[in-house]
């Protein structure tokens, strides 16, 4: 078997940032993908009111994401920048929402306790998990785990419900008494009143989402938001789902309803000509602060329902290529079937259109009660890092 020569270079620079002391008042915080997004976005936030005594820093290879929150106060650095160095050796808490190589380097990170949020209630299968049945995750030790295993999810690893904790268990690799129950922090804004919401997306974002705020506010008809998960395959599915724009926006204009399609960044966005009824929003955009504006959710296999399901709206699947999408994209964890059963579905694209006709939004409501123990709890990675300071 031939050496693998970055494995040894990694596993040697482990064993060495091992032994550099950290500083448990020091908090590293870097986004999925490497945006200013997510569960960790808004931590880092509430920590930054909430948690005076720790320094908070967050760390991007991305120089948009880095001007962004420069432009907010906070303290950020590039990561291969000197200090962006000195803090991902030094930092006694890594917070992410995913990997933390997606902004920095993993390798650099051992010593410090990692803390991992994830980006939604996992419907489909993730990570190493293929089965519902998997056992949970059984580590090989303390060595193995330091400087050997090559997954890079972390040390502790919110889960918003006991319910889901044995999935994230196995899924991710995070032994279960590793795992903790929190309410998800990017839905903070659905807890805000009218004011205090705009007044969050003055501070906290850009114009851009400011303006587009109080343009779907003023609208005045019936708003819905369409938001397909990502495929693994047939990237452009969207052609599918919505066969003839022009026959849409017919129907969504003689009944006074506004359909705003907000894709997965990975999606490419259709290059259609402007409808007055159907608006497509930038796939960066941060969802979070507008979704309390909508009057009901168009989905399918996606976490995002659940979030939404916090807000008490009818909640739709629209699952017009469900056979595809399990046997070319990813598997669905039968706890989701649960939940399937319990919601209105759309089949197909002439069902969507009925859907649209309807006077009133069906009662189709998402459990949430079934997945989140404490849904308006955002502290308790805050209590997890005092007791391990």
């Amino acid at each position: 078997m031939p050496i693998e020569l970055d494995k040894i270079r990694a596993i040697a620079v482990r064993f060495l940032v091992y032994w550099i002391p950290r500083n448990k008042h020091l908090i590293v915080y870097g986004g999925a993908m490497d945006y200013f997004i997510d569960n960790v976005k808004y931590l880092f936030i509430r920590h930054h009111e909430t948690m005076p005594d720790y320094k908070h820093v967050w760390l991007t290879r991305r120089s948009s994401t880095y001007e962004l929150i420069s432009s907010k106060g906070f303290r950020v650095f590039m990561s291969n920048s000197f200090k962006g160095w000195y803090y991902l050796l030094r930092a006694g808490f890594f917070i992410s929402d995913d990997y933390i190589d997606r902004y920095a380097s993993h390798n650099c990170s051992v010593g410090a306790v990692r803390i991992n949020l994830w980006h939604g209630i996992p419907f489909k299968m993730i990570g190493w998990i293929k089965a519902d049945d998997e056992p949970a995750f059984q580590p090989k030790g303390w060595f193995w785990e330091k400087f050997i295993a090559h997954h890079l999810h972390g040390d502790y690893c919110l889960s918003t419900s006991t319910s889901i904790c044995q999935h994230f268990s196995a899924s991710l690799h995070f032994p279960l008494e590793n795992i903790y129950i929190s309410g998800y922090p990017r839905t903070i804004p659905f807890f805000m009143d009218e004011p205090h919401r705009v007044q969050f997306i003055q501070k906290y974002e850009s114009k851009e989402m400011l303006d587009t705020y109080m343009r779907v506010k003023e609208m005045k008809c019936r708003r819905l938001m369409y938001m397909p998960t990502f495929r693994d395959k047939n990237v452009n599915y969207i052609n599918e789902a919505i066969p003839s724009w022009e026959d849409l926006n017919e129907v969504l204009m003689q009944n006074n309803v506004c359909l705003y399609l907000k894709l997965h960044r990975m999606t490419p966005t259709p290059r259609n000509k402007q409808y007055s009824n159907i608006i497509v929003l930038d796939s960066s955009l941060d969802i979070y602060p507008l979704l309390p504006l909508f009057d009901g959710l168009i989905s399918d296999y996606s976490s995002i329902m659940s979030d939404f399901g916090l807000l008490n709206r009818p909640v739709v699947l629209y699952t017009f290529d469900l056979e595809q999408y399990i046997s070319l994209s990813r598997p669905v964890f039968k706890r989701f079937w649960d939940v399937y059963e319990r919601l209105t579905i759309l089949h197909n694209y002439e069902e969507l259109k009925n859907f649209i006709l309807m006077k009133e939004l069906p009662a189709s409501y998402f459990p949430v009660a079934d997945y989140y123990d404490c849904p308006q709890d955002m502290d308790a990675t805050k209590r997890l890092i005092n007791r391990l300071s």
